[in-house]
């Protein structure tokens, strides 16, 4: 886990803080733009407003997460990956809509704009996922239990240690000694 003073955690709360902004801008513009000037024709439409719940979600997952990075609090790392990981998804969803219909393969400003998108979408959900990984979101690895450690379905319960002892092969019951 990174010590709360590294500079990590800041550049996190304020990109969480961006990415959070600049969803709520894409959608302010695009329903301002796409009502005004009826740039994007209904295909399109239906698919990319099918996003709206899910990136108000992202948003809200996001300031959240900026947040709690902000006050180094420590649900910040699984926040975060959360959010990433929900980027990530969004972004493989929309490159995968944009490859199907010939959007990115044409050379023009909306296919740059929508791979740009796209590649901010996974990239940043890349990034996301393993900065969490680096604050201590998750561990590298569970440490093994030992056998004799592991709760049975005959452990004897012990009015003394509490509800539920580990069961012991050489007969020894929680903290009797």
């Amino acid at each position: 886990m990174l010590h709360p003073e590294h500079p990590l955690w800041r550049r996190l709360e304020y990109a969480t803080a961006a990415g959070a902004a600049l969803l709520i801008v894409f959608w302010l513009a695009y329903f301002l733009a796409n009502d005004a000037l009826r740039l994007v024709e209904p295909a399109y439409t239906a698919f990319e407003e099918t996003f709206v719940v899910a990136d108000t979600i992202l948003a809200a997952l996001l300031l959240t997460a900026s947040h709690r990075l902000r006050h180094r609090r420590p649900a910040a790392p699984l926040l975060l990956a959360a959010a990433a990981a929900m980027t990530l998804y969004l972004g493989v969803l929309d490159a995968t809509f944009y490859a199907r219909n010939g959007v990115l393969l044409s050379l023009t400003g909306k296919a740059a704009l929508e791979a740009g998108i796209v590649g901010v979408c996974v990239g940043g959900g890349g990034y996301g996922l393993w900065a969490a990984r680096r604050l201590g979101g998750w561990p590298a690895q569970h440490a093994p239990v030992p056998d004799d450690a592991m709760l049975t379905p005959s452990s004897p319960v012990s009015l003394v240690d509490g509800p539920r002892t580990r069961h012991s092969p050489k007969g020894h019951h929680g903290g009797e000694q």
